[in-house]
């Protein structure tokens, strides 16, 4: 796998993703100028509103006067003014943690305080917090409506700077930064828990049980629990919808279901894995072996990944699965682990 730094991370994903933002924009100032217009323009006010870029800090660890229970994640130093940001990818909202960082915000002169993130939520209270800015016509704003347009820049072929940003844009990818809407569902696809993650992995189950395999939901889990032999005989398959697989392979960007494999044991585990390096993959199902695996006998395996293109339909009320073009690779693959190892 190639390395990123911008994903490969033990740490909090939001707190990883701020501190790769603003080491990006501290970087380029020029994207830091582009970002303060954006969120200046969203909310209705002069693209010069807080000034020009001079630079981006991470505080969520260290804020001023040493207010350790109310830490937003960024600071953005204007010219004009300072703003303060709180990331949250697919967090839940929380009203009282905004005004406890408002409540701080406030005592610094010419600050202001947004919210954003991945997910749309509806909190008119968000407002009426003073000092606190958002979009017209919405209560905070979106990562994906700041983002995609600010890297969206050409840059020589293989040099440093488009490789910096390639990197950074397949992280923004990862992160669910890229927005995807189905019918009948709020939120992205690409956003785990969300409406719209509900009912696509709910209309694959009914796919794959048509099929044949044997499925599972834990409502506490955001995957499903496939199986290809029997409830509780491993293999298990956990498929995931996906804006890009870019992090197994760069040709595998595009749109897909990432169906991650489990073994358990290390006798079965060595079967599996024998067995999977033999599937002979295509355009519309590839496979991509994984190399890790645990050194306890008992514990869980991963064996690798199959990645299968999805494409969509566009209706009157907006985009569908076209379950046409996974249904086919589905059932082969099904025939293929049901073989003899």
């Amino acid at each position: 796998m190639k390395p990123n730094v911008f994903t490969n991370s033990p740490f909090c994903a939001e707190d990883y993703f701020s501190n790769s933002l603003a080491y990006i924009l501290n970087l380029f100032p020029a994207i830091g100028d582009r970002l303060l217009e954006r969120i200046a323009v969203l909310a209705g006010k002069t693209p010069g509103y807080f000034g020009p870029f001079r630079t981006c800090e991470f505080v969520a660890y260290e804020f001023p006067d040493g207010h350790r229970q109310s830490r937003p994640d960024l600071k953005f130093v204007g010219a004009r003014r300072l703003l303060y940001l709180e990331n949250k990818l697919d967090a839940p909202l929380s009203i009282a943690q905004i005004q406890r960082h408002a409540d701080l915000v406030g005592r610094i002169r010419g600050s202001r305080l947004i919210f954003v993130s991945n997910v749309a939520h509806i909190s008119p209270k968000l407002r009426e917090i003073p000092g606190y800015l958002h979009p017209q016509g919405r209560d905070h704003y979106l990562w994906v409506d700041l983002m995609l347009a600010l890297l969206d820049v050409r840059h020589r072929s293989g040099s440093v700077t488009a490789t910096l940003l390639g990197d950074f844009n397949e992280a923004l990818k990862l992160n669910g930064i890229v927005g995807r809407s189905l019918a009948g569902a709020s939120g992205s696809l690409y956003t785990d828990g969300s409406p719209a993650s509900h009912l696509a992995l709910n209309e694959l189950g009914v796919v794959l049980r048509d099929i044949g395999y044997r499925v599972m939901r834990n409502p506490r889990e955001r995957t499903l629990r496939a199986y290809p032999l029997a409830l509780g005989r491993y293999p298990l398959l956990n498929p995931r919808f996906r804006c890009t697989a870019s992090w197994l392979d760069k040709s595998l960007d595009f749109e897909c279901i990432e169906i991650t494999v489990f073994s358990r044991g290390r006798g079965p585990n060595r079967s599996v894995r024998g067995h999977l390096s033999r599937f002979p993959s295509q355009r519309a199902c590839t496979f991509v072996p994984w190399s890790l695996q645990s050194s306890d006998p008992d514990s869980y395996s991963c064996a690798g990944h199959f990645v299968l293109r999805v494409r969509f339909t566009r209706g009157r009320d907006g985009y569908s699965i076209d379950w046409a073009t996974v249904r086919a690779p589905l059932a082969a693959l099904l025939s293929f682990l049901q073989r003899p190892s």
